[in-house]
């Protein structure tokens, strides 16, 4: 695709879909930049991807896969049966990805539903993904993974998962450098394998998350933790239902300092809040928990973290 390609059918009824016995890994939708030009407002709309995967017996299809992209728009898809990710964009600037419905079948296990990817080398940000229905998620990924971007708003987005295989439903992770200003906001998680949401910087603290905002989110059912921050500094987690989680409701741990945590109402999970590792500076407050079988802690914090405030929070049960 060049620059300004618009890709636009009528509906659910305009189909691409990949030919029985092609076995092989390949985008069905490309577009791609370069570092020193990206390309630019593509609009890619109203379609569906059929993945075909039943009548497939190797090689790894993706969706749409863009690099380098910035100013363009993917919607109104339907895309199922695919067994990579199904939309992946590299190095992406200002990308819309709004009001698609990805599917995974039985015979197709793709690994994150919608990623966007960058190594640090060079910036991207300004992103949205908002609408978007996420049904039986990922193997061992995410339903939607942030990958070293920053100012990207994931917002009114349905995630579930009855499978329990999906990660996490919604993970923003840093690179060679920290991400900051990212918005996960009013999503709605449930029965995912792990996080509902979860910030984590695999390098434990030299590249922390920065500056997220965790709001008003409604996470349920996951067989892990409702909300999961490890090495996550300055983020605000306020306003959020976590119901039904088999472990911790928020869980904080790994450098996690100067966070706040308020107004945040947790149902039945095995441990309210949680504090664990060097986590200083956090402010807790307001918060609502409730244990209905009365055998759980409401909030806990470890030896090593320090220099934490409590505040007015309630505890039933």
């Amino acid at each position: 695709m060049a620059t300004g390609t618009m890709l636009i059918g009528s509906g659910a009824g305009t189909v691409l879909k990949v030919a029985n016995a092609t076995n092989q890994t390949f985008d069905v939708i490309n577009f791609a930049g370069s570092a020193a030009k990206s390309i630019a407002d593509i609009t890619i709309t109203d379609l569906t991807i059929d993945g075909n995967e039943a009548n497939q017996s190797g090689g790894e299809r993706t969706g749409v896969f863009g690099e380098y992209a910035a100013s363009s728009t993917i919607k109104n898809f339907n895309i199922h049966d695919i067994n990579g990710t199904v939309i992946v964009i590299d190095y992406p600037r200002q990308i819309v990805i709004d009001n698609n419905k990805l599917t995974r079948t039985a015979t197709a296990v793709f690994t994150d539903a919608i990623q966007l990817w960058t190594d640090g080398s060079y910036d991207s940000y300004d992103n949205i993904i908002h609408g978007n229905t996420i049904t039986y998620g990922a193997y061992s990924g995410s339903g939607v993974n942030l990958f070293g971007v920053d100012r990207t708003v994931v917002s009114g987005n349905t995630i579930t998962d009855d499978q329990l295989l999906m990660d996490s439903g919604i993970q923003v992770r840093s690179s060679s450098r920290s991400p900051y200003g990212n918005s996960i906001t009013g999503n709605v998680i449930s029965n995912v394998k792990n996080n509902g949401i979860f910030l984590y910087d695999a390098s434990s603290g030299t590249y922390p998350i920065l500056t997220t905002s965790v709001t008003g989110n409604t996470i349920t059912g996951t067989a892990g933790r409702g909300i999961h921050l490890s090495a996550a500094q300055k983020t605000t987690v306020t306003g959020n239902v976590i119901d039904d989680a088999a472990q911790e409701g928020i869980y904080v741990v790994v450098t996690s300092h100067d966070n706040i945590i308020s107004s945040n109402t947790v149902w039945d999970a095995n441990g309210g809040i949680v504090l664990d590792g060097s986590s200083n500076r956090n402010v807790i407050s307001s918060n609502r928990i409730t244990d209905t079988a009365g055998t759980s802690y409401a909030i806990s914090i470890s030896s090593g973290a320090t220099d934490n405030t409590l505040a007015n929070n309630f505890y039933s049960g």
